[in-house]
């Protein structure tokens, strides 16, 4: 009985879906949409439906939104140049509209979460070249601003943005990438763990070559 149910809320959910895209309801295919993963839509159809939603939100100069949509995409499809290029837009979009905003510590969160997805595609993905080097004035201009612009306080007007974007984006990762995060954070902890027993290691056989100095016998005189 509970599996009939989830196959006809998934039908449910898959019709609406095509109806909207159909029609271009835009705003109901955006509120439809977490319901649809929850419904277990096919990923094809999610990915078209957020694909098409963030091109509209692009469009509309939601640069914001157009970065969560446009990377539900991304994520079900990480090697559609076309889809990598969009959300790449949405980012250059929100960063360049609220630069200013920005303080040093939501320009550090954003670069984290920006570029694990922009190495992501650099390291497998060669034919999204250009779209990666369009990217590197952001990073030089984040770097700067952390150094010599950006307020540091503790909330400004996008620190609220800037976690959601970062939320949605780690939480849509690929599986492949989701491994590369962890390797990030796994690696640089097994060489400390390896250079500590080095040196441990290497502490032990100093102390064993250290030669213990035999002590001389005085000389006795005839008197």
């Amino acid at each position: 009985m509970l599996l009939q149910k989830e196959i006809i809320t998934k039908k449910i959910f898959t019709d609406r879906i095509r109806s909207h895209i159909a029609n271009n309801k835009w705003e109901a295919l955006i509120k439809l949409f977490p319901g649809a993963e929850d419904a277990g839509v096919a990923n094809t159809l999610l990915k078209s439906a957020s694909k098409k939603v963030g091109e509209y939100l692009y469009s509309s100069n939601r640069y914001y939104e157009a970065i969560l949509l446009s990377n539900k995409a991304r994520s079900r499809d990480p090697k559609n140049r076309p889809i990598f290029q969009l959300f790449v837009n949405a980012v250059l979009k929100f960063f360049n509209n609220y630069v200013e905003e920005f303080s040093k510590n939501d320009l550090a969160e954003f670069k984290q979460t920006i570029l694990s997805i922009i190495d992501f595609h650099k390291l497998k993905y060669p034919a999204h070249r250009k779209v990666v080097d369009s990217t590197e004035h952001m990073f030089r201009r984040m770097d700067y601003r952390i150094k010599h612009v950006a307020r540091d306080v503790d909330e400004s007007k996008v620190t609220n943005r800037v976690q959601q974007i970062k939320n949605s984006l780690y939480g849509d990762m690929t599986s492949e990438e989701v491994r590369q995060e962890f390797a990030k954070l796994l690696v640089p902890k097994l060489r400390e763990i390896l250079d500590a027993g080095d040196d441990s290691g290497a502490e032990k056989k100093d102390s064993k070559k250290k030669p213990t100095r035999k002590k001389k016998k005085s000389k006795k005189w005839d008197k």
